[in-house]
């Protein structure tokens, strides 16, 4: 069991405001989950996911699988990413506080630019799926398409961010803590 929880640490109000403007300002959908995956703060997941991928029981279940392995991959190394069979991107890594996985960042669903969507392939999941093929591409029309340095730079951007955020509501809890503490031992004198 944890000793700390992520929203006991990080105003969440605050950072879902953070994380809409850094989404609007960059077009990259991002989230943090706690550790049982539950969603805390997201902005701009895209319409291709959430209205046909994560709807659709063949599509949902490539979804998952995503899931689960960006899930068993997430200690492999500094991040965790996946290109599902959907055929979209998504990165994801681990925010640790004095030892625990605390939440974990989540950003995608994206394209590389040296990996554009293939309009064919998209065109025949949409018909393989039973899905109306126009509003299924005009959605995929929407996802964002980033450089490799970009994506690694919004990985870094987002470490620090989180790091920042969590070290500074950890040492306000300890600093709660300290001051109850010393309430309970301070003698009391009459005035």
């Amino acid at each position: 069991m944890t000793q700390y929880k992520f929203t006991e640490l990080v105003d969440i109000e605050k950072l879902q405001e953070s994380m809409d403007l850094f989404y609007k300002v960059t077009g990259f959908p991002n989230a943090i989950l706690d550790p049982e995956e539950n969603v805390l703060v997201a902005a701009g997941w895209t319409d291709i996911c959430m209205k046909f991928h994560r709807c659709h029981p063949t599509l949902k279940n490539r979804c998952l699988e995503r899931d689960a392995y960006i899930k068993s991959h997430l200690h492999d190394g500094e991040f965790a990413t996946y290109q599902c069979k959907n055929g979209l991107w998504d990165v994801a890594f681990p925010i640790i506080i004095t030892g625990e996985h605390l939440a974990t960042f989540f950003f995608g669903q994206f394209f590389y630019e040296d990996h554009p969507p293939d309009i064919d392939k998209f065109r025949l999941q949409a018909q393989e799926a039973g899905l109306d093929a126009e509003e299924y591409l005009a959605a995929l029309g929407k996802v964002s398409i980033f450089s490799r340095k970009k994506v690694a730079d919004i990985i870094a951007y987002y470490k620090n961010i989180a790091t920042t955020l969590t070290e500074i509501g950890l040492n306000n809890l300890q600093l709660k803590s300290e001051m109850a503490e010393r309430k309970t031992v301070e003698p009391t004198f009459p005035i």
